[in-house]
């Protein structure tokens, strides 16, 4: 490899180079180079500019156009991710490393920075130099050899500076750690991070939020409570399954994934299964044959709350794809009236395919001007800031803005009023959010309880939590309350 200094070379030159090789590549040849599909499917994917849709959607469109081997897209998706999440500390390091602001580099050599720093930091299974190496060659795919020198030295002088993986986070090491799981993270050879006497700068590169997000949890939570969300919404996600009751039990499915090469545990108290290591799901012959759904166990607890029995009269009125919808009809043993509505079309027809997947009979799709009245129970899972589940969604924690609390919580307001109509005088709304923000929560259940006459049985905020084992998250973060008219005499006359 050529020299290992960064500096001496003409970066504002080198990005003009960069830029103009960049654009006329030869993508397709990248793409099969050995060693280069993932790395480069991820690369495609974090430059593309197409709007109107998220990355961790658009790899799958730029997988299938270029050819991605079925076995390199799982790579290449953690590394999106790892990267989307992780961007405030791997641009915080690249500058440091490099001595130069991150927009004197051209947007693919950071993108490439990105990528390796990732595989160096987060990617257990990749090798020191087959993080470096490979940065080097895709570096060199798309620019040409001039600019390899630049990454190589980059990467090589933090290699050098790792000096121990799995280091107890302490206050006395805090600067020089960066956080990796829970508790544990890599510590360099000299300080890279703000002092934590400093919590917001501390946590916004540590952890690589929004300083303004910190900001305001912050006053929520102490620095030592808050460091466990932070790390949760970096960690990976698990992949959990419910069993389906109506054709099969738990230990069921658990012997039908086993024969099917998935590794799994039990979640006794969850009614549920992790599955540790599996092969597509949608190649599960336990799934085409409507066993189990994929579910996290905070979605599963609303309607395990609700009590559902045959002949009850259920309104889902945020549906989506419907897995609550689908867990309420197991729960009555496909017996309740269950009526599903969702503002998009596409989202309810393929509730209507998954219901039929799980063979279910008693859920009926309508729009929202259709839906009717005297319902039991009116299930409301609403739009959200998402803030519970970050692990899932990487893009959300830099596309939301403070703004957005108070938007989503007018719209929440607006869809329990709705609700008001639906309900019977005995019927209860269930409300649910992703967030763990109490704007979202509980400010506004009790907000919408004082001011339309609603009684709060019960309310409860899950924080998400990390599997110590797997260091994934096991649980994500949520909110739900169940919420009863208040009676009156006119009320009894109904």
């Amino acid at each position: 490899m050529a020299g290992e200094s960064s500096r001496g070379i003409n970066l504002s030159r080198l990005k003009k180079i960069s830029m103009k090789k960049a654009s006329a590549v030869d993508k397709f040849k990248i793409a099969t180079t050995t060693g280069l599909p993932a790395r480069f499917l991820a690369t495609e994917t974090l430059l593309d500019r197409s709007k109107n849709i998220l990355p961790t959607d658009r790899i799958w469109t730029l997988a299938e156009r270029y050819q991605i081997p079925a076995r390199e897209r799982p790579f290449a998706f953690d590394l999106l991710t790892g990267v989307i999440k992780r961007q405030a500390s791997l641009n915080h390091l690249i500058e440091i490393f490099s001595g130069r602001a991150l927009r004197q580099i051209s947007p693919v050599l950071r993108t490439i920075l990105q990528i390796g720093l990732d595989q160096l930091f987060f990617e257990d299974a990749v090798a020191d130099f087959a993080a470096v190496d490979t940065s080097c060659e895709l570096t060199r795919c798309y620019l040409g050899r001039r600019p390899v020198a630049f990454v190589n030295a980059i990467l090589r002088k933090i290699q050098r500076a790792l000096q121990t993986r799995n280091v107890p986070v302490t206050p006395a090491n805090a600067q020089r750690v960066l956080p990796v799981h829970l508790d544990l993270g890599i510590e360099f050879n000299q300080p890279i991070l703000p002092s934590p006497d400093n919590p917001v700068d501390y946590l916004s590169l540590a952890y690589s939020f929004p300083a303004w997000l910190i900001k305001r949890w912050l006053q929520r939570w102490t620095f030592h409570d808050l460091k466990p969300i932070l790390a949760a919404a970096n960690a990976r996600p698990s992949l959990i399954v419910r069993p389906n009751p109506l054709k099969i039990s738990l230990e069921g499915l658990a012997e039908l994934l086993t024969a099917e090469s998935c590794k799994i545990r039990i979640l006794p108290d969850d009614g549920a299964i992790l599955l540790l290591e599996h092969p597509p799901i949608s190649q599960l012959d336990a799934f085409a044959q409507g066993f189990f759904q994929v579910q996290d166990v905070t979605a599963m607890a609303l309607a395990k709350k609700l009590d559902v029995k045959p002949g009850m009269k259920i309104l889902d009125l945020c549906a989506g794809l419907g897995t609550k919808t689908t867990q309420l009809a197991e729960l009555s043993g496909d017996r309740a009236q269950i009526v599903a509505s969702d503002l998009s079309p596409a989202k309810l027809e393929k509730l209507e395919q998954n219901a039929a997947r799980l063979g279910l009979k008693s859920i009926k799709t309508v729009p929202l001007e259709d839906v009717g009245q005297g319902f039991d129970v009116v299930v409301l899972d609403v739009p959200c800031t998402n803030t519970g589940v970050f692990d899932r969604r990487p893009e959300a924690r830099w596309r939301i803005r403070e703004s957005d609390f108070q938007t989503f919580t007018t719209l929440s307001l607006e869809l329990l009023t709705k609700s008001i109509n639906y309900i019977k005088p005995t019927g209860q709304i269930a409300f649910s959010t992703c967030s763990i923000d109490e704007e979202e929560n509980t400010q506004l259940i009790h907000k919408f309880c004082k001011e339309k006459n609603f009684i709060l049985q019960n309310e409860h905020l899950q924080l998400p939590k990390i599997d110590p084992d797997t260091h994934r998250v096991v649980q994500t973060g949520g909110y739900r309350a169940f919420l009863f008219k208040s009676r009156n005499k006119n009320d009894d006359k109904k």
